[in-house]
């Protein structure tokens, strides 16, 4: 039981220092679907955590950050794409 407290204590604080590096512009691109996915699974699985993550950060940052993820995979799936067509 002690053992789930600490291991969810680390996985907030993992998302807490994840959405404050994008915040700050400092999260490298190719995290930023990482993260998306990461709060996806937050809002589906725990989303009273997930509103409050939102009122913190506030609702325009989860916006900019779903699109900006969008764009991002995107454009990797393009990359691919093109991998396989050279082959």
């Amino acid at each position: 039981m002690i053992i789930s407290f600490q291991l969810e204590d680390i996985k907030e604080k993992k998302i807490k220092a994840l959405l404050h590096l994008y915040n700050n512009r400092k999260l490298k691109d190719k995290d930023i679907p990482y993260l998306h996915g990461f709060l996806s699974f937050i809002k589906n699985i725990e989303p009273e955590y997930f509103n409050k993550l939102k009122s913190k950060y506030n609702e325009k940052l989860f916006h900019q950050l779903a699109k900006e993820s969008y764009i991002l995979s995107k454009k990797e799936k393009e990359k691919e794409m093109i991998t396989h067509e050279k082959l």
